[in-house]
């Protein structure tokens, strides 16, 4: 039997929640559903789609009935800011209280996603880009700098991307990249 989620969405923003994921409108109404609950993700010039298998009460207000023609995402993610903890995903590596750096931490991964190494990348504004498509930053796993200074980045996605990898690589730190190396909750493990 194939169980067909219903699609809720747009949103603009999405933040971690004490029910899993909170997606935020730009009326700024949110929506918390259960990580678990959530089945696939889409991400396109209107906003964030999201495919869950809820009945949650509340829900119906959020529901799509358009055609998603997005990105599938294979991970959403959130700021941590060590005083004021999650950050939305909008915050891009700064705390909207206090205004300090925060972590990048991964908070679903769609149960498709893999990872590769891809490289060399490129940084084009703060962000990772690879075959001319710039990377979120939730599909950056890890950065790596060959002794030549080439980058390489583990990503998620939906293909195993296969390039020659050079043997020694080290992590990178980049500057200019609006990018930490993501934190895991306890549950996912790449």
């Amino acid at each position: 039997m194939l169980r067909v989620g219903n699609v809720y969405g747009p949103f603009s923003d999405w933040v971690r929640s004490a029910h899993g994921v909170a997606f935020i409108t730009d009326s700024r109404r949110r929506l918390d559903i259960t990580s678990s609950s959530i089945h696939q993700v889409y991400l396109d010039f209107s906003g964030l789609f999201v495919i869950a298998f809820t009945s949650a009460r509340g829900t119906s207000r959020f529901l799509y009935s358009g055609q998603v023609r997005g990105r599938r995402l294979a991970s959403l993610w959130d700021w941590e800011c060590v005083v004021h903890g999650p950050q939305s995903a909008k915050t891009e590596g700064t705390c909207g209280k206090c205004g300090k750096a925060t972590f990048l931490t991964i908070i679903w991964r769609d149960r498709d996603a893999v990872s590769s190494i891809v490289g060399p990348v490129k940084i084009v504004r703060g962000r990772i880009m690879f075959g001319g498509r710039v990377l979120e930053p939730g599909e950056v796993l890890e950065l790596m700098m060959t002794k030549d200074g080439d980058l390489y980045a583990r990503v998620l996605g939906f293909e195993v991307v296969e390039v020659e990898v050079p043997e020694r690589m080290l992590p990178a730190d980049v500057p200019e990249v609006i990018w930490t190396p993501p934190k895991t909750d306890w549950w996912w493990r790449w």
